[in-house]
């Protein structure tokens, strides 16, 4: 059952839904049952992919506190190599 959101605009009756996708690639979608996402050194926004401020942040302070194992540590460190492979011209 449809329910209208009080918060939310509702689009215009005829309005387009399928913005940055044709057709084609949304039958293909459906179809395949498999999303597509672009590599990150496609995309124009260099923060895309990137931890955010909070993240950060919150590494921070337990590197700084010594709260953190050498395992999480160890994992930590492999996110950011995977992070910075992403926008990697080679990747």
């Amino acid at each position: 059952m449809y329910v209208v959101h009080p918060n939310l605009r509702q689009p215009a009756p005829r309005a387009k839904l399928w913005r940055y996708m044709n057709l084609a690639g949304l039958v293909s979608l459906l179809m395949g049952k498999q999303l597509f996402f672009s590599k990150l050194r496609y995309l124009a926004d260099p923060y895309e992919g990137a931890p955010t401020g909070p993240t950060l942040k919150a590494l921070r302070k337990l590197r700084f506190q010594q709260q953190i194992t050498r395992e999480e540590q160890a994992a930590i460190d492999t996110w950011k190599k995977q992070t910075e492979s992403c926008r990697a011209e080679s990747a």
